[in-house]
């Protein structure tokens, strides 16, 4: 299922970096078969799609861009305190990912942190910090 994302747009009209156009409604088993493909979908500057990870039919975490995450703890004033997440490898975190959903982790390839797990009540500030409409 996909639920689009309705932010403002900018009068350029392209969307800030990171920022989801879509959203999508997923539960782990799917995910975690196309982890890969949604790191990169998240990962996407112009078309970034975030994933909501849902466990017993309630969104419980969503998987974005490091821009957007970085984006929304400014805007939250809660910085990324790296000691107290946990980075993983894609492969690590497409293993246990049910382990980490509900929680904050960030998903590493060849050590560069390419996206993050967001718990889905710190994405829902998150994006009301940012502007964003989430809408599901």
């Amino acid at each position: 299922m996909s639920v689009m994302a309705a932010p403002r747009r900018p009068v350029s009209g392209r969307y800030p970096p990171g920022m989801a156009t879509t959203r999508e409604l997923m539960g782990i088993g799917a995910a975690r078969a196309a982890l890969r493909t949604r790191v990169d979908l998240a990962r996407n500057e112009t078309d970034a799609v975030h994933t909501v990870l849902v466990v017993d039919l309630q969104p419980r975490g969503v998987l974005v861009s490091m821009t957007w995450r970085r984006a929304a703890a400014t805007a939250l004033e809660e910085p990324l305190d790296l000691a107290a997440v946990p980075i993983v490898g894609i492969t690590s975190l497409r293993d246990r990912l049910g382990s980490y959903v509900g929680q904050h982790a960030i998903a590493a390839k060849h050590q560069e942190a390419v996206a993050a797990l967001v718990p889905w009540d710190w994405y829902l500030r998150g994006a009301k910090a940012l502007g964003e409409t989430v809408d599901i």
